[in-house]
Protein backbone atom coordinates (compact mmCIF):
# COMPACT_ATOMS: atom_id res chain seq x y z
CA UNK A 1 0.00 0.00 0.00
CA UNK A 2 1.47 3.09 -0.71
CA UNK A 3 2.03 5.59 1.81
CA UNK A 4 -0.88 8.68 1.42
CA UNK A 5 1.43 11.50 3.29
CA UNK A 6 3.63 11.36 -0.04
CA UNK A 7 0.49 13.21 -1.69
CA UNK A 8 1.69 16.21 0.12
CA UNK A 9 1.94 17.85 3.48
CA UNK A 10 -0.22 17.52 6.18
CA UNK A 11 -2.33 20.76 7.27
CA UNK A 12 0.01 20.96 10.20
CA UNK A 13 3.26 20.52 8.44
CA UNK A 14 1.65 23.58 5.71
CA UNK A 15 1.20 25.67 8.94
CA UNK A 16 4.37 25.28 10.15
CA UNK A 17 6.41 25.49 6.47
CA UNK A 18 4.10 29.15 6.63
CA UNK A 19 5.42 30.13 9.87
CA UNK A 20 8.79 29.47 9.01
CA UNK A 21 8.79 31.30 5.84
CA UNK A 22 7.36 34.20 8.27
CA UNK A 23 10.27 34.32 10.05
CA UNK A 24 12.41 34.51 7.41
CA UNK A 25 10.46 36.94 6.32
CA UNK A 26 10.26 39.51 9.34
CA UNK A 27 14.50 38.82 9.48
CA UNK A 28 15.36 39.41 5.51
CA UNK A 29 13.64 42.13 5.08
CA UNK A 30 14.66 45.13 7.30
CA UNK A 31 18.27 44.22 5.83
CA UNK A 32 17.08 44.29 2.42
CA UNK A 33 15.99 48.05 3.18
CA UNK A 34 19.59 48.42 4.69
CA UNK A 35 20.97 46.98 1.42
CA UNK A 36 18.79 49.28 -0.45
CA UNK A 37 19.60 52.44 1.41
CA UNK A 38 23.29 51.51 1.00
CA UNK A 39 23.49 51.14 -2.42
CA UNK A 40 21.99 54.52 -2.88
CA UNK A 41 24.41 56.13 -0.79
CA UNK A 42 27.46 54.76 -2.77
CA UNK A 43 25.57 55.70 -5.37
CA UNK A 44 25.29 59.09 -4.49
CA UNK A 45 28.82 58.82 -3.19
CA UNK A 46 30.16 58.05 -6.50
CA UNK A 47 28.10 60.61 -8.32
CA UNK A 48 29.41 63.31 -6.03
CA UNK A 49 33.18 61.92 -6.41
CA UNK A 50 32.18 62.45 -10.18
CA UNK A 51 31.21 65.67 -10.34
CA UNK A 52 33.89 66.95 -8.67
CA UNK A 53 36.44 64.74 -11.09
CA UNK A 54 34.51 66.54 -14.20
CA UNK A 55 35.05 70.07 -13.07
CA UNK A 56 38.20 69.67 -12.45
CA UNK A 57 39.02 67.47 -15.50
CA UNK A 58 37.50 70.80 -17.36
CA UNK A 59 39.86 73.14 -15.03
CA UNK A 60 42.70 71.13 -16.40
CA UNK A 61 41.73 71.17 -19.71
CA UNK A 62 41.07 75.19 -20.59
CA UNK A 63 44.17 75.80 -17.81
CA UNK A 64 41.84 79.19 -16.76
CA UNK A 65 38.69 78.33 -16.61
CA UNK A 66 36.20 76.32 -15.03
CA UNK A 67 32.79 74.92 -16.92
CA UNK A 68 29.81 77.48 -17.07
CA UNK A 69 26.36 76.91 -17.55
CA UNK A 70 25.20 76.75 -13.80
CA UNK A 71 21.94 76.12 -12.21
CA UNK A 72 20.87 79.45 -10.29
CA UNK A 73 19.40 77.21 -7.57
CA UNK A 74 16.78 80.98 -7.96
CA UNK A 75 14.14 81.81 -9.77
CA UNK A 76 16.08 85.59 -10.61
CA UNK A 77 14.54 86.51 -7.40
CA UNK A 78 15.07 84.66 -4.83
CA UNK A 79 16.07 81.29 -3.83
CA UNK A 80 13.80 78.66 -5.30
CA UNK A 81 10.75 77.32 -3.26
CA UNK A 82 11.47 74.15 -1.00
CA UNK A 83 9.33 70.77 -2.17
CA UNK A 84 6.22 70.29 -0.69
CA UNK A 85 5.66 66.62 -0.78
CA UNK A 86 2.05 66.62 0.71
CA UNK A 87 1.18 68.93 -1.82
CA UNK A 88 2.89 68.13 -5.10
CA UNK A 89 4.74 71.32 -4.98
CA UNK A 90 8.55 70.96 -7.09
CA UNK A 91 11.53 72.49 -5.24
CA UNK A 92 14.68 72.41 -3.71
CA UNK A 93 15.40 70.09 -0.70
CA UNK A 94 13.99 70.89 2.55
CA UNK A 95 17.62 71.87 3.83
CA UNK A 96 17.37 74.72 1.75
CA UNK A 97 14.92 76.30 4.16
CA UNK A 98 17.40 78.49 5.52
CA UNK A 99 16.49 80.22 9.19
CA UNK A 100 18.63 78.53 11.81
CA UNK A 101 18.63 74.92 10.71
CA UNK A 102 18.66 74.77 7.02
CA UNK A 103 22.19 74.22 5.14
CA UNK A 104 21.52 76.81 2.71
CA UNK A 105 19.72 80.05 2.84
CA UNK A 106 19.05 82.89 0.16
CA UNK A 107 21.62 85.79 0.08
CA UNK A 108 22.77 88.15 -3.34
CA UNK A 109 25.92 88.46 -5.17
CA UNK A 110 27.97 91.85 -5.13
CA UNK A 111 29.90 93.28 -7.51
CA UNK A 112 32.95 91.79 -6.33
CA UNK A 113 31.54 88.35 -5.98
CA UNK A 114 30.45 88.48 -9.83
CA UNK A 115 34.13 89.98 -11.40
CA UNK A 116 35.55 87.17 -9.05
CA UNK A 117 33.33 84.76 -10.57
CA UNK A 118 33.19 86.12 -14.12
CA UNK A 119 37.84 85.59 -13.59
CA UNK A 120 37.31 81.66 -13.11
CA UNK A 121 34.90 81.54 -16.18
CA UNK A 122 31.59 81.44 -14.24
CA UNK A 123 29.32 83.70 -16.72
CA UNK A 124 26.45 82.51 -17.11
CA UNK A 125 23.55 80.70 -14.94
CA UNK A 126 20.27 79.35 -15.62
CA UNK A 127 17.12 80.23 -13.23
CA UNK A 128 14.04 78.18 -12.76
CA UNK A 129 11.13 78.08 -15.70
CA UNK A 130 8.62 77.83 -12.66
CA UNK A 131 5.51 78.00 -15.65
CA UNK A 132 7.12 74.92 -16.83
CA UNK A 133 4.79 72.04 -15.42
CA UNK A 134 5.57 68.67 -17.16
CA UNK A 135 9.43 68.35 -16.36
CA UNK A 136 11.23 67.28 -13.64
CA UNK A 137 13.36 70.02 -11.32
CA UNK A 138 16.76 68.81 -12.09
CA UNK A 139 15.59 69.97 -15.84
CA UNK A 140 13.97 73.37 -15.22
CA UNK A 141 16.30 75.54 -14.69
CA UNK A 142 16.46 77.27 -18.48
CA UNK A 143 16.11 80.79 -18.20
CA UNK A 144 19.45 81.69 -19.02
CA UNK A 145 20.99 85.06 -16.98
CA UNK A 146 24.33 86.59 -17.85
CA UNK A 147 27.27 87.78 -15.56
CA UNK A 148 29.19 90.61 -16.23
CA UNK A 149 32.15 91.67 -14.58
CA UNK A 150 31.01 95.31 -14.30
CA UNK A 151 27.84 94.41 -12.87
CA UNK A 152 26.07 96.71 -10.17
CA UNK A 153 26.08 93.66 -7.91
CA UNK A 154 22.79 92.05 -5.88
CA UNK A 155 22.18 89.04 -8.21
CA UNK A 156 20.05 86.78 -5.99
CA UNK A 157 21.82 83.36 -5.10
CA UNK A 158 21.86 80.24 -2.78
CA UNK A 159 24.93 80.46 0.04
CA UNK A 160 26.00 77.79 2.48
CA UNK A 161 23.89 79.17 5.81
CA UNK A 162 27.22 80.31 8.23
CA UNK A 163 24.01 81.05 10.57
CA UNK A 164 23.10 77.59 11.34
CA UNK A 165 24.92 74.34 12.92
CA UNK A 166 24.44 72.38 9.28
CA UNK A 167 25.79 75.06 7.47
CA UNK A 168 28.81 75.71 9.69
CA UNK A 169 29.63 71.58 9.24
CA UNK A 170 29.67 72.19 5.70
CA UNK A 171 32.26 75.31 6.11
CA UNK A 172 34.38 73.69 8.87
CA UNK A 173 34.72 70.69 5.92
CA UNK A 174 36.13 72.44 3.36
CA UNK A 175 38.17 74.83 5.55
CA UNK A 176 40.64 72.57 7.11
CA UNK A 177 42.40 75.17 9.29
CA UNK A 178 38.80 75.56 11.06
CA UNK A 179 40.14 72.09 13.01
CA UNK A 180 43.76 73.31 13.63
CA UNK A 181 42.96 76.37 14.95
CA UNK A 182 40.09 75.44 17.13
CA UNK A 183 37.39 77.79 15.15
CA UNK A 184 34.46 77.62 13.57
CA UNK A 185 32.63 78.74 10.48
CA UNK A 186 35.81 80.79 9.94
CA UNK A 187 37.02 81.21 6.19
CA UNK A 188 40.83 81.00 5.42
CA UNK A 189 42.52 82.22 3.33
CA UNK A 190 45.19 80.36 1.16
CA UNK A 191 48.08 81.57 3.04
CA UNK A 192 45.78 80.09 5.93
CA UNK A 193 44.96 83.55 7.45
CA UNK A 194 41.73 84.24 8.39
CA UNK A 195 39.53 86.84 6.14
CA UNK A 196 38.75 89.96 7.86
CA UNK A 197 35.09 90.78 7.89
CA UNK A 198 36.10 94.08 5.84
CA UNK A 199 37.18 91.27 2.86
CA UNK A 200 33.67 88.91 3.70
CA UNK A 201 33.64 85.49 1.98
CA UNK A 202 30.60 83.09 1.24
CA UNK A 203 30.24 79.81 -0.20
CA UNK A 204 27.77 80.11 -3.11
CA UNK A 205 25.71 76.91 -4.05
CA UNK A 206 25.59 76.24 -7.88
CA UNK A 207 23.46 73.18 -9.44
CA UNK A 208 25.15 71.18 -11.85
CA UNK A 209 22.18 70.82 -14.60
CA UNK A 210 21.74 69.70 -18.20
CA UNK A 211 22.97 73.06 -19.58
CA UNK A 212 26.61 73.10 -17.97
CA UNK A 213 29.42 72.99 -20.11
CA UNK A 214 30.51 69.10 -19.07
CA UNK A 215 27.45 67.70 -20.36
CA UNK A 216 27.74 66.34 -23.56
CA UNK A 217 31.43 66.47 -23.70
CA UNK A 218 33.11 65.26 -20.23
CA UNK A 219 29.57 63.73 -19.41
CA UNK A 220 26.59 62.63 -21.47
CA UNK A 221 23.90 63.31 -18.65
CA UNK A 222 24.17 65.75 -15.63
CA UNK A 223 25.13 63.80 -12.64
CA UNK A 224 21.92 63.25 -10.29
CA UNK A 225 21.42 62.29 -6.78
CA UNK A 226 19.71 58.93 -5.97
CA UNK A 227 18.08 59.43 -2.60
CA UNK A 228 15.33 61.87 -4.02
CA UNK A 229 12.04 61.48 -5.70
CA UNK A 230 13.47 63.45 -8.29
CA UNK A 231 9.74 64.03 -10.37
CA UNK A 232 9.83 66.46 -7.25
CA UNK A 233 12.93 67.36 -5.46
CA UNK A 234 15.89 69.22 -7.44
CA UNK A 235 18.41 65.93 -7.79
CA UNK A 236 21.28 67.80 -9.01
CA UNK A 237 24.76 67.58 -7.12
CA UNK A 238 26.13 71.12 -6.05
CA UNK A 239 29.49 72.90 -6.49
CA UNK A 240 30.29 75.14 -4.40
CA UNK A 241 32.76 78.37 -5.02
CA UNK A 242 34.06 80.53 -2.23
CA UNK A 243 33.39 84.33 -3.38
CA UNK A 244 34.60 87.71 -1.96
CA UNK A 245 37.81 87.59 -3.79
CA UNK A 246 39.29 88.69 -6.89
CA UNK A 247 39.29 85.19 -7.99
CA UNK A 248 36.27 83.16 -6.86
CA UNK A 249 37.58 79.66 -5.54
CA UNK A 250 36.00 76.03 -6.49
CA UNK A 251 35.74 74.38 -2.82
CA UNK A 252 33.96 70.88 -3.68
CA UNK A 253 30.91 69.16 -4.35
CA UNK A 254 27.93 67.95 -2.05
CA UNK A 255 24.94 66.28 -2.83
CA UNK A 256 21.29 67.36 -3.63
CA UNK A 257 20.42 67.32 0.26
CA UNK A 258 23.71 69.14 1.31
CA UNK A 259 24.87 65.83 1.96
CA UNK A 260 29.11 65.86 2.19
CA UNK A 261 29.49 62.33 1.90
CA UNK A 262 33.05 62.51 3.46
CA UNK A 263 34.15 59.37 2.39
CA UNK A 264 34.62 60.32 -1.05
CA UNK A 265 34.84 64.25 -1.23
CA UNK A 266 38.24 64.60 1.25
CA UNK A 267 40.26 64.42 -1.97
CA UNK A 268 38.53 67.67 -3.13
CA UNK A 269 38.76 69.76 0.36
CA UNK A 270 41.95 71.70 -0.52
CA UNK A 271 41.82 75.32 -2.17
CA UNK A 272 41.97 74.68 -6.12
CA UNK A 273 42.73 78.05 -8.17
Amino acid sequence: MKNLRSRGLTLIELIVVVAILAVLAMIIIPKLDGLTANANHAAASASVSDTGRYIQTWKAMKTTSYPDGWDSLTDGTSVWNTVDVANKTKGLHTTFGGGTTGKFTASTLSATDIAGLVAIGVATMYDVDKTVTNKRPGDMFTIRRSLSSGGTGSVPAVIVNAGSTAGVNIINHFYRDNAKKGTSGVFYDASGAAVPDSAPRKLLALGLGPMNDIVGKLTQEAPSYANVDSSLVYNRNIALFEVGGSRAVFKGVVATDGDLLDDLTTYMNKDIQ
